[in-house]
């Protein structure tokens, strides 16, 4: 790896010298927030190392001066690039997965056995090659922003007809509606089969629709409940219990097509299992009009300042900070109405603030975000995607699994837990040492974080009795830890 050269000027006099000489001979800056004026290094080094490790997956060695010839650039071509990724073109579909799993269950308990193998097997490959293609995509701004909404829209996989489905759902329903308006991605989000399933709406039927008035049933808040507290306003929003009976209502006969039916494992309105009564919903009355009434009130609620306030905070939470501003929560909010409710209008007014470029860190990596810029750093390249999702696992991650309802915790504080960080820095210690790389250490510490790389961290990465135990050091600072 070739050094890194600055220049520098005292009077009338330029010295070029290694970005190792400058940093371990630098004083370290008076605060955090003075990190960047006090710095001899150009400030677009800062910016560049800032986009790739606050809203990338980290830098190899040689990216910094790539991207810090137009650091916010770089980061906007990803927002408008909506090609697929390699990894993950051809496989599975939804519609596919379930057909087989109907097919599988008229075949008794033998050929249900099978397919849940044969479905467990595929699943994990699946992930694999997702975690390959977030690892290997030139566009990891982009990837962090489908994982944001797979997480928005948690579906844990953890039985043999959702564990497939939660990557599938991403393929279906995330990537492609990614440059669309939330109204679009909430609408298509909830006629995805694994999204019906997984909060049973498929099963809702109205108690007075023409099938109800025959058997005894009871509709399915579960997903209206999760409509409203998770998705769009938050759990702070103002409606009531009315308006999710309302909403519930509005969903029943959303549900998915049987094997006989004209879309077999696919989206199906049935009339038939519909509320025909008219509505209450947000102190508005809605008519009865089948599918016409859920696709009027989320374009109501889709539109409204809390549900843009709620997103922009889920959002600046996941890259910027803990405790985001209301000054950048405003910010992104108008960028998201300024562009009538386009998604990537929130994430492109969330890159123009100020505050989305402060030296100060505001997050502590997840284990995704840990282990695929950890081979980044180290220069790697995983054997297979199981190897990514094998580590993130064992860091308390398994991929599209969260051990809770509300997905992954935003919070940093849940990632640094006494057992949970002795893990990655057991973790990290062990991949440090496998290290193969012939650059020196410092040299490789400001490949991999830039100008973020402390002066006393590179002292004692300098200093350090071995190549190992500086390597250790690199990947345990708490530079490399915090973004």
């Amino acid at each position: 790896m070739a050094q890194t050269t600055i220049t520098t000027t005292t009077g009338e006099e330029a010295t070029r010298v290694t970005a190792a000489e400058l940093l371990i001979n630098s004083p370290d800056p008076s605060s955090p927030e003075n990190a960047i004026n006090e710095s001899q290094f150009p400030e677009p080094l800062w910016k560049a190392a800032i986009a790739a490790t606050r809203f990338g997956y980290g830098l190899r060695p040689g990216e910094l001066q790539i991207i810090a010839q137009d650091p916010k650039g770089w980061l906007v071509r990803q927002i408008n690039d909506t090609s697929t990724p390699d990894e993950i073109q051809g496989l599975s579909k939804s519609r596919d997965h379930l057909k087989n799993f109907m097919k599988a269950q008229n075949e008794g308990r033998e050929g249900l056995f099978k397919f849940r193998e044969s479905a467990r097997q595929n699943a994990m490959w699946e992930i694999g090659q997702h975690e390959l293609a977030a690892f290997n995509s030139p566009n990891p701004f982009r990837e962090r922003l489908v994982r944001f909404f797979v997480n928005q829209f948690n579906l844990s996989g953890q039985d043999e007809m959702m564990y497939p489905m939660t990557v599938q759902f991403e393929r279906e329903i995330i990537r492609p509606y990614l440059n669309r308006t939330y109204y679009h991605l909430l609408l298509a989000a909830y006629q995805h089969p694994a999204m019906l399933i997984y909060h049973n709406n498929n099963r809702s039927i109205a108690p007075t629709s023409p099938t109800g008035d025959k058997i005894k049933v009871e509709m399915n808040e579960s997903m209206a409940r999760e409509i409203l507290e998770r998705h769009t306003m938050g759990p702070q929003g103002e409606y009531t219990e009315m308006d999710i009976k309302g909403l519930t209502a509005m969903l029943t006969g959303w549900t998915v097509g049987g094997l006989g039916s004209r879309n077999p494992g696919g989206f199906m309105f049935k009339n038939s299992w519909h509320d025909r009564n008219q509505k209450m919903f947000m102190k508005r009355i809605f008519p009865n009009a089948g599918m016409m009434e859920f696709e009027a009130a989320m374009d109501m609620v889709a539109r409204t300042p809390r549900t843009a306030w709620t997103l922009a905070t889920n959002m600046a939470k996941e890259f910027v900070s803990d405790s985001p501003t209301d000054t950048l929560i405003t910010h992104m909010v108008r960028g998201f109405l300024n562009a009538s409710g386009n998604i990537m209008g929130m994430a492109h007014a969330m890159i123009e603030s100020e505050e989305a470029w402060t030296p100060v860190p505001g997050k502590v990596k997840t284990p995704q975000h840990l282990v695929i810029s950890t081979y980044k750093a180290l220069d790697r390249n995983p054997q297979n995607g199981r190897d990514l999702v094998r580590q993130q696992t064992q860091l308390g991650q398994p991929p599209y699994q969260p051990h809770m309802p509300t997905g992954w915790p935003k919070q940093s504080a849940h990632w640094v837990t006494p057992d949970l960080y002795a893990d990655r820095i057991e973790w990290l210690t062990q991949i440090a040492a496998e290290d193969r790389l012939n650059a020196e250490p410092v040299d490789q510490g400001i490949a991999v974080l830039g100008p973020k790389l402390r002066p006393a961290t590179a002292r004692h990465i300098a200093i350090a009795p071995s190549k190992l135990d500086s390597t250790a050091l690199l990947l345990c600072s708490p530079e490399f830890q915090r973004v």
